[in-house]
């Protein structure tokens, strides 16, 4: 894979569906040759987007829809956070446990990060912690901001 494979994060899903310049920013994506991917995680957080948000999952679908991304497995499989047949069995001494946090609190986040460093995409993300995790370990990770500007200049 290469610069133009992406994965987003929560924190990227959540700054696409605020931004009013989502569907500008996938069709234009789609154009320069972005390929998107995402890991049950993310399907199911979109999924569990409260009805209070409706136009919120609803943009976020349509990303989904739009964007076409590949889904991965997660190269680790948690219990009580990953699904059945939609994850890889780790080892002890996998990506996932670099980028947990001390006190285990992100593990929605470790998993769809060394998804993204073990699948080679750039990983879509504002949370800062987990930015610094990934360049420590040498995964590639591009703040939403500069992702947006790469695409639309």
């Amino acid at each position: 894979m290469n610069e133009l494979t992406i994965m987003l994060d929560t924190c990227a899903y959540n700054a696409l569906t605020e931004d009013p310049d989502v569907l500008k920013l996938v069709k234009g994506a789609v154009q320069k040759g972005y390929e998107f991917y995402i890991t049950h995680v993310q399907v199911d957080e979109i999924v569990e987007i409260s009805d209070k948000n409706k136009e919120k999952r609803k943009k976020a679908v349509l990303f989904l829809a739009y964007g076409r991304p590949h889904i991965l497995l997660t190269e680790t499989g948690v219990w009580g956070h990953s699904r059945w047949d939609f994850f890889k069995f780790g080892d002890e001494d996998s990506v996932y446990h670099k980028l947990l946090n001390g006190n285990k609190s992100n593990i929605k986040d470790a998993l769809i990060g060394e998804t993204a460093i073990k699948n080679e995409c750039t990983l879509i993300t504002d949370d800062l912690d987990l930015i610094g995790r990934m360049v420590a370990i040498g995964g590639r990770v591009k703040r939403y901001a500069d992702f947006k500007h790469d695409v639309l200049g």
